[in-house]
C-alpha cells in the first residue's frame, strides 16, 4: 500500500476456526468509501443478503480503521464496528469505540477484521498480534465481567505494558444475548449502539486481543502530513466541541452545559431536573485518561471523595449520556451513586441509556399498577432508589426474574405492558440519551439515521459547523433550515470521522476540519482528494444504509412516527412547552429531497443512486430497470 492503509484484513471464520488474511479492495473501492463505517458496510451489504438476521451464524460482525487511524492525526483512535442492528434487526448497526484498540490492530497489520460463524463447542476468544493470529479457548473466562476478562487476557499473553495490549470483550449481558449489550476496550471505551455484544456474544465470541509493534503508520507524503497535522492540533480545541469536554471535561463541569441547554434528562423523560443533579461531582479525583495520541482528553480516571460511596474508583468514557442513562434518567442525584451504576453497566457490558430507559418504563408501569411487587420480584419500583437500580441491572444482565422482561429494550418493555408512549427510542434501539426534545435539529439527526446512535450533531444545541458552511448556531426551536443542516452536517460527520478513522472530537466544530481531513488523507495515501470529494463519501454511505435498511422494510414512518415520549414538549429551557410533533413529518420529507430521494416513499431515486456510483443498487429498491 502506498500509505494509510496496511493492506490486510482478517476474515475470521469461527464455525470451522478458520482464519485467512485477505487484501484490501483495490484502490478506487477504498477512494469511495475510505474505511470505517463505509468500508465496513459495503462488506455488510454484500454478505449480510435480506432473510440473514443479526444473530445468524453468517451474519457478520465487521471492524473496521480509517486511512486516518493510529496517525498523528488528533483524535486518530476510531474503531468501527459494522453489522445488523442487534436491537432493532433491520437497520444497518453502526457503532465506534476509541481508546488503543484501532491503533493496536492497524499496528498489528490489520486495517479490518470480519467474523462470521458461531463455536458451538466452546467460548473462544481471538488473539491478534503482529506475530501470529489464532483462535483460543475462553471456557476459562465465560461468566467474567468485561474489566476482569480484560486483565485475565492481558496477563495469560504476556502484556504487562499499559497500551501495549487492547482487549475488546463481553461480559455477562452479552453472553446472556441480553438486547443492548456493548463490547468493552480499554476499560473506558465501548462499542454501546446496535447491540454489537449481543451479536458478539450470539457468536459465542468472548473477546478479541489486539498488540501491535509496527510503529509509523506508512504515509505517501511525510513532510506534507506533518504540516498538516501541525496546523490542525493548533484548532482542535479551539470554539470545538472538544473544547467541553477536554481534560475530563464532564465531571469537572458538574454538566451544567446540559443543564443550560435543557438536554439533562430527568425520570425517563418525563420531568424536569432535580436542581442538585451532578452538584459535586467536580469536587472528586478526577484525573483525565487520554486515548492514544489524542491532545483532548475527554476519558477519566474518577475517586469518589465524599458521601455514601466514598473511596469507589471509576473508568468512565468521555461523554455524558452514559451518566444520564442510569443518573439523571433514573432519579439519581448523587455523584458517588450514579457512578457506581454505570460502572456496574460497564462491568457486565450492558449500555446504560438502553438499560435506564428500559427502567424507567417499568417504573411507570408500576405506577400505574399494570406491574406489582409480584412481577418485580419484590422490589419497590420507583425514581431514584439507588437499591433496586442495584438488583435491577444485575438482574438484566443475567436474565434473572423481571430483569428477562426489561434485557428487551424500553420499546419492546412498553409494547408487552401496553404503556408504548413512555417508551424512548429511535427506530426501536436506545437512543443517545440526552433530551433532543429542546433541540430540533439534532433530534431530526436521530430519527432519520438507522438508529445506531448519531448520524450528525446538527448545528442547534452542542454547537456550529464552520467548515460546511454554519458559522452560527441555528435556533433549537425552528424548524427551518434544520434538515439542510442535517443533510450537510452527516455528510460531514459520517465521512470525516466514521470513515475516515478519527473520533469525532477531533473533527466536530474544527474551523477548517473538513479541509484538514481531506488534506491529510490525500498526503497519508498520494491520493488528490478533495473536501468535496469526502462529503460525497459520506452521502454515498448514507444512502447505501438506507438501500439496506428498505430492503428489510424501513418506510417513511418509522422515520417520523416517534414515541409519543418524544412528541411530548420538554418542560424547562428555550423550547419549553413546543413540540416537534406538528414539524417532523414535513422536516423528514425535506430533507429526502434534499438527498435526492423520493419525497414519499424515501427510496433513493435513480439517478442520485447513479451520481452516487451505486447505480448497481437501484434494482434492490426500484426493481428491473424499464
Amino acid at each position: 500500500m502506498n500509505g494509510g492503509y496496511v493492506g490486510k484484513v482478517l476474515d475470521v471464520d469461527l464455525s470451522n476456526r478458520k482464519i485467512t488474511a485477505m487484501e484490501l479492495p483495490e484502490e478506487s473501492v477504498l477512494r469511495k468509501f475510505n474505511g470505517g463505517y463505509g468500508l465496513g458496510l459495503k462488506y455488510l451489504m454484500d454478505q449480510a443478503k435480506p432473510g440473514i438476521r443479526p444473530f445468524d451464524s453468517n451474519c457478520p460482525l465487521i471492524f473496521f480503521t480509517g486511512p486516518l487511524t493510529a496517525t498523528a492525526a488528533p483524535a486518530a483512535t476510531n474503531l468501527t464496528a459494522v453489522s445488523i442492528n442487534g436491537d432493532n434487526q433491520y437497520t444497518a448497526g453502526r457503532s465506534h469505540t476509541h481508546g488503543f484498540t484501532a491503533v493496536n490492530l492497524k499496528q498489528a497489520g490489520y486495517d479490518g477484521i470480519i467474523i462470521t460463524g458461531h463455536c458451538a463447542e466452546e467460548p473462544l476468544y481471538l488473539l491478534v498480534t503482529n506475530d501470529k493470529v489464532e483462535l483460543k479457548s475462553a471456557k476459562h473466562l465465560w461468566g467474567q465481567d468485561t474489566y476482569a476478562t480484560q486483565d485475565l487476557l492481558a496477563n495469560e499473553n504476556g502484556f504487562k505494558s499499559p497500551g501495549s495490549v487492547s482487549v475488546m470483550a463481553i461480559g455477562p449481558a452479552g453472553e446472556n444475548l441480553v438486547e443492548g449489550a456493548m463490547i468493552c476496550n480499554d476499560r473506558h471505551h465501548s462499542l454501546s449502539h446496535s447491540g454489537m455484544g449481543t451479536i458478539m456474544g450470539s457468536k459465542r465470541l468472548k473477546a478479541i486481543v489486539v498488540s501491535g509493534k509496527k510503529g509509523q503508520m506508512p504515509l505517501a507524503q511525510p513532510e506534507r502530513f506533518k504540516k498538516i497535522i501541525k496546523k490542525w492540533r493548533s484548532v482542535v480545541l479551539d470554539e470545538s466541541v472538544a473544547a467541553l469536554l477536554t481534560k475530563g471535561g464532564i465531571p469537572k463541569s458538574d454538566m451544567q452545559g446540559l443543564k443550560d441547554m435543557a438536554l439533562l434528562v430527568h425520570n425517563n423523560f418525563s420531568g424536569e431536573p432535580f436542581p442538585e443533579y451532578a452538584v459535586g461531582m467536580s469536587k472528586n479525583a478526577i484525573k483525565p485518561q487520554p486515548c492514544w495520541g489524542c491532545p483532548i482528553g475527554c476519558p477519566y480516571r474518577i475517586e469518589i471523595l465524599h458521601g455514601p460511596e466514598k473511596g469507589f474508583v471509576a473508568y468512565p468514557c468521555g461523554g455524558a449520556e452514559n451518566l444520564e442513562g442510569v443518573g439523571s434518567n433514573l432519579g439519581i442525584a448523587d455523584p458517588g451513586t450514579n457512578h457506581v451504576l454505570l460502572d456496574m453497566c460497564d462491568r457486565y457490558g450492558l449500555e446504560s441509556g438502553h438499560v435506564g430507559c428500559a427502567i424507567g418504563v417499568a417504573i411507570e408501569a408500576y405506577k400505574k399498577g399494570i406491574l406489582t411487587k409480584k412481577d418485580t420480584d419484590g422490589l419497590e419500583m420507583e425514581f431514584g432508589n439507588a437499591d433496586t437500580m442495584r438488583k435491577l441491572i444485575k438482574k438484566i444482565a443475567y436474565k434473572e426474574g423481571i430483569g428477562e422482561l426489561l434485557g428487551k429494550g424500553s420499546k419492546r418493555v412498553a409494547d408487552i405492558l401496553g404503556v408504548s408512549g413512555s417508551a424512548v427510542h429511535i427506530k426501536g434501539s436506545g437512543m443517545n440519551c440526552h433530551d433532543w426534545r429542546s433541540g430540533w435539529g439534532t433530534l431530526l439527526g436521530q430519527v432519520v439515521g438507522t438508529g445506531s446512535g448519531w448520524l450528525s450533531g446538527g448545528c442547534d444545541t452542542f454547537g456550529n459547523e464552520p467548515s460546511v458552511g454554519y458559522v452560527e448556531k441555528l435556533p433549537p426551536d425552528d424548524w427551518r433550515g434544520q434538515p439542510a443542516s442535517i443533510k450537510v452536517t452527516s455528510d460531514y460527520k459520517i465521512w470525516a470521522a466514521d470513515c475516515a478513522g478519527m473520533c469525532w472530537f477531533g473533527v466536530w466544530g474544527v474551523k477548517g476540519g473538513a479541509e484538514l481531513v481531506a488534506e491529510a488523507i490525500s498526503a497519508a495515501t498520494g491520493w488528490d482528494f478533495s473536501k468535496d470529494e469526502g462529503l460525497k463519501v459520506g452521502a454515498r454511505v448514507i444512502t447505501m444504509e438506507r438501500v439496506f435498511a428498505l430492503q428489510r422494510g424501513l418506510t417513511p414512518e418509522d422515520d417520523y412516527m416517534l414515541s409519543e415520549r418524544l412528541f411530548e414538549p420538554p418542560k424547562y429551557g428555550p423550547v419549553k412547552g413546543k413540540s416537534i410533533k406538528p414539524f417532523l413529518e414535513g422536516m423528514v420529507r425535506e430533507y429526502y429531497d434534499l438527498r435526492g430521494w423520493d419525497r414519499k416513499t424515501g427510496k433513493p431515486w435513480r439517478s442520485t443512486l447513479d451520481a452516487l456510483d451505486l447505480g448497481y443498487l437501484s434494482e434492490k429498491i426500484w426493481g428491473e430497470k424499464c
